[in-house]
């Protein structure tokens, strides 16, 4: 049995600290053999004696930090979900996908043939040209625009609109179809911030 695997030292009130932790993998990097000196002081400080068993490699790695957890609206995944802020989270964010509206029998107001949803005052279908539903942009129609280019800006806005409008039971979209036509509107800047979180943040399922 060679001296790494049979090696050991002793650390308080005689619990051995196995070889595994004493030897030093020649691959570790100048900053892991910092941490791993650190652990093996407190190992003989008795301060971590349980670690033994986890191996050094391990031990060493990068400690990552969990996932980011914000409040899913425009605003709220600009800064961490504080305390006593309720509502969804991006955790539980979701909404179709554009692809999936390319199928028509998918669309809210689906009637066996055509669609027909009313938003804002404005009644629409999927023939109807993103400019008569959105108030600008091309007069391009909806699923034609739909069954374009994936992931389009134009895309993105009508998907959010259906979703708005849809409201899948289980989905968390924090929008209405009203709403999203609100934030088209909106300054530029703003705009930009909400189409940024419906790409990224509700436009998951279905894709």
């Amino acid at each position: 049995m060679s001296n790494e695997t049979s090696a050991s030292s002793s650390g308080p009130r005689g619990v051995p600290v196995p070889a595994a932790i004493i030897a030093a993998p020649a691959s570790l990097s100048p900053e892991a053999l910092r941490r791993r000196r650190v652990l093996l002081k407190g190992l003989h400080r008795g301060t971590a004696v349980a670690a033994a068993a986890v191996p050094i490699s391990t031990l060493a790695g990068p400690l990552l930090p969990p996932p980011v957890v914000r409040l899913c609206t425009v605003s709220g995944v600009q800064s961490n979900v504080g305390s006593g802020r309720t509502g969804g989270t991006t955790s539980t964010c979701m909404g179709y996908a554009p692809i999936y509206y390319r199928t028509l029998s998918r669309w809210p107001g689906y009637n066996g043939s055509t669609t027909s949803n009313t938003v804002g005052g404005t009644t629409f279908t999927e023939l109807s040209s993103f400019a008569s539903v959105f108030g600008s942009g091309p007069a391009t129609g909806l699923l034609a625009i739909l069954n374009g280019p994936v992931g389009s800006d134009n895309a993105i806005w009508i998907t959010a609109l259906l979703n708005g409008v849809k409201q899948t039971a289980g989905h968390h979209f924090p929008y209405s179809g009203s709403q999203v036509l609100a934030y088209y509107h909106d300054t530029p800047a703003n705009a930009a911030k909400a189409l940024a979180f419906f790409r990224d943040y509700v436009q998951g399922v279905g894709s």
